[in-house]
């Protein structure tokens, strides 16, 4: 009985040593297979089909100011009064003839490491200051036929082209406003175009149910005070 426990305790004393021995080579084996592994992490943009590029920051606290800000001019211009409700129609037809940012080279041969920005968003910031009022569509808003709007011959109308209306023409040919066959724009711009003598068809109009009076320009004028970065980039 003594010598089968001490044979015991002997075997299992040299079971125990091999299976450390075998941990040690397990873990020895894991740590020379173990990879490195590099996360690119890509933020999600609504659209794809801007080209502005992004902002980097090097600091934490530069990125929150530049989140608070962006939080805050979301919030002032964002605002849940201002939505439109669409019926499927609508939808259909603002999907088919939304407004595309025509945006190209005038000369095929560009390198474009050669090109610098100039006036990269102000353009477009200018036009959104602009803006005084915006309308809010319901889905109960009809579309109506584009023909009351001709009282003689093939003349428009412009008496009868309200601002904030939006309508749907139709052109015989492209320009840099006009880039496709059927586009939606806004009577304010219409009424231009038609007496810039464009060869268009209006096809249909929708009026707002309400107009909000906004003020954009304090926004952006706030906005442009506030402090992000010494950096002047």
């Amino acid at each position: 009985m003594i010598m089968e426990r001490k044979n015991s305790r002997q075997r299992t004393g040299k079971m125990d040593k091999e299976d450390k021995m075998g941990e040690k080579d397990t873990h020895n084996k894991k740590k020379k297979t173990r990879k490195v592994r590099t996360y690119i992490i890509k933020t999600q943009d609504l659209s794809k089909e801007i080209i502005e590029r992004d902002v980097y920051t090097d600091t934490e606290e530069k990125y929150n100011r530049i989140v608070e800000a962006m939080f805050d001019f979301n919030s002032k211009v964002f605002s849940e009064s201002h939505k439109s409700d669409y019926s499927e129609l609508d939808v259909t037809i603002l999907d088919e003839c939304r407004t595309v940012v025509p945006s190209g080279y005038f000369d095929k041969n560009v390198d474009v490491k050669t090109l610098c920005e100039i006036d990269r968003t102000k353009a477009f910031t200018w036009a959104f200051t602009q803006i005084k009022e915006i309308p809010v569509f319901s889905e109960f808003d009809d579309w109506k036929h584009g023909d009351a709007l001709l009282p003689n011959g093939n003349n428009w109308d412009n008496t009868k082209i309200e601002d904030l209306n939006l309508y749907m023409v139709q052109v015989s040919s492209s320009n840099i406003f006009f880039n496709k066959k059927y586009n939606l724009v806004y009577g304010k711009f219409l009424k231009k175009l038609i007496e810039n003598k464009t060869d268009l068809n209006i096809i249909c109009y929708k009026k707002p149910y309400y107009i909000h009076k906004v003020n954009y320009s304090d926004v952006v004028d706030e906005l442009n005070q506030t402090f992000l970065s010494d950096d002047i980039e």
